[in-house]
């Protein structure tokens, strides 16, 4: 082997080429890896590409090593292509002076994996580019599988980075093909290394084990947990991925299933990596969602709580100040709690809620001048809502006489413009046309009393089989009939949000 080593690296370093059946290639003198193997240097070859060098001369008698190198190339060129699947190009034997050097060419990537993690800052790979990795190799393992290999040497090592930033499956050197697609005598010997222990299945390491396509789900669940950790496992209880990195949490419970100890118990082919992730991922986005319910239910219940203490049943504030408490302590959770105003017949989040220098609240640009709220506390969270009543607004003043019931306009510097002005983003202002867009802020005011309900978007009120009744209420409202605290009560009767029903 010393000899072809010292053939191979003295003939690159004087000729800057190798004699190939295609004429002489030029090889870059930047040796690019170098195993048990060979070596392994950068090549033209129509484009840019690698040729791998078997450190070995051929003999009378090859060697199993040699067996194995030509018969990689040969079966996996009868592999259908596979985007993720490393290109091989073509199989020459080299000749340099009296040694003969079996070699293949083959596509040149960025680098490998293991490279590319240890490149990274913090030395792991982000979440959405481990989804890919585990993405591209399930599909090429499930590929090679039902073509009738098994990798059997899965590792950062041997997944390569292409410029583009995919992922291609690499170095074949060890893998299993089966004899039924591929006939020919086994090349494996006793004493052959026949796994990397960091990363193989356990029962590559076992007298005569039988070695099926999980032992690549086995190692590629070891390559996943070291992208995200710096480490391999083996048993049940490996500290959690997500423990170095939340956003990590998805791949826990899949990994742990890739890397069983007994095969059978393992996940057995990548599709089925790709459903148990897309399962766990939707479980979680499930249960993320639920909890989002339930706290902003608990939240909106608290602001009811603090602001009327003791109350249970209808509390109706008509004092400023208990009013002005209650919706300042509304607009600290409005946004990540989902608040949204209902009349029945119509709805929409609260997404800012502020109070003028005046007095008067602005609800998403809506002016309130509030008088009444009923409070709403039952006991359970759903029950809870807040009605509102604002009285009869002044007009802006710029549209003169009308018989509409609100006015929108837009508010530039403490100046009124009309909502025209406003939507083509130039005004007239004291008597200049100024350019208004990206500093005019819509107002609207209603001239007549108006009502809404205000709640969680998972209150009983905002549900859609509450929209009937809530039109025919504030409609009544507004026609004059007075607010009726057993007809609130009445809505506690309404169905609850399903997720708040789950929880019961």
């Amino acid at each position: 082997m010393s000899d072809a080593l010292n053939a191979i690296r003295a003939h690159i370093k004087e000729h800057g080429s190798v004699p190939t059946s295609f004429g002489e290639v030029v090889v870059e003198k930047t040796l690019l890896g170098q195993g048990g193997n060979g070596l392994v240097y950068p090549v033209d070859f129509e484009g840019p590409a690698v040729i791998k060098f078997l450190a070995e001369t051929l003999s009378d008698k090859p060697s199993t090593k040699y067996k194995r190198f030509q018969r990689e190339y040969r079966r996996l060129v009868r592999i259908p292509t596979h985007p993720n699947l490393v290109r091989l190009f073509h199989y020459d034997i080299i000749s340099l002076g009296d040694l003969k050097i079996p070699a293949i060419v083959m596509e040149r990537c960025a680098k490998s994996l293991k490279t590319h993690v240890l490149e990274l800052n913090d030395k792991r790979l982000p979440v959405d580019e481990l989804r890919k990795l585990c993405r591209q190799m399930c599909s090429v393992i499930d590929h090679i599988h039902q073509h009738g290999v098994i990798h059997r040497d899965i590792k950062p090592e041997n997944i390569l980075v292409r410029d583009d930033g995919s992922f291609v499956l690499a170095d074949f050197g060890i893998a299993r093909f089966d004899p039924e697609l591929f006939p020919g005598t086994d090349l494996t010997k006793k004493g052959d290394r026949m796994a990397n222990f960091a990363f193989s299945a356990p029962e590559q390491f076992e007298k005569d084990a039988v070695i099926t396509t999980s032992a690549d789900v086995f190692a590629l669940g070891q390559v996943l947990y070291w992208c995200g950790t710096q480490a391999t496992f083996r048993g049940a209880t490996p500290p959690r991925m997500a423990s170095v990195d939340e956003s990590y949490a998805p791949f826990d419970e899949v990994v742990l299933s890739m890397s069983r100890q007994q095969a059978a118990a393992r996940i057995q082919n990548g599709k089925g990596v790709m459903d148990a992730l897309h399962g766990d991922e939707e479980h979680r986005r499930e249960q993320e969602w639920h909890k989002h319910v339930i706290d902003s239910l608990f939240a909106f219940e608290a602001v009811l709580r603090k602001c009327a203490p003791g109350n249970r049943g209808i509390a109706h504030f008509t004092n400023k100040a208990d009013i002005d408490r209650l919706f300042t302590a509304l607009a600290g959770i409005c946004k990540p709690n989902e608040l949204w105003w209902t009349q029945g017949n119509a709805n929409d989040a609260i997404r800012t809620m502020s109070r003028d220098e005046d007095g008067t609240w602005v609800l998403d640009g809506t002016e309130y001048n509030v008088t009444d709220c009923w409070v709403s506390r039952d006991s359970g969270l759903d029950r809870c809502f807040v009605l509102m009543r604002s009285e009869a607004m002044p007009s802006f003043g710029i549209y003169g006489d009308h018989e509409y019931d609100d006015e929108m306009v837009g508010l530039v510097d403490g100046k009124y413009i009309s909502a025209n002005e406003h939507d083509d983003g130039f005004a007239r202002i004291d008597g200049e046309i100024v350019e208004v867009s990206g500093r005019s802020q819509l107002r609207q005011r209603f001239m007549r009393p108006n009502y809404c309900f205000i709640a969680t978007k998972f209150n009983s009120v905002l549900v859609q089989q509450a929209d009937r009744i809530l039109d025919a209420l504030i409609k009544a409202y507004h026609a004059g009939k007075s607010v009726d605290e057993q007809e609130l009560r009445e809505l506690w009767k309404l169905p609850k949000h399903p997720v708040s029903q789950m929880h019961d």
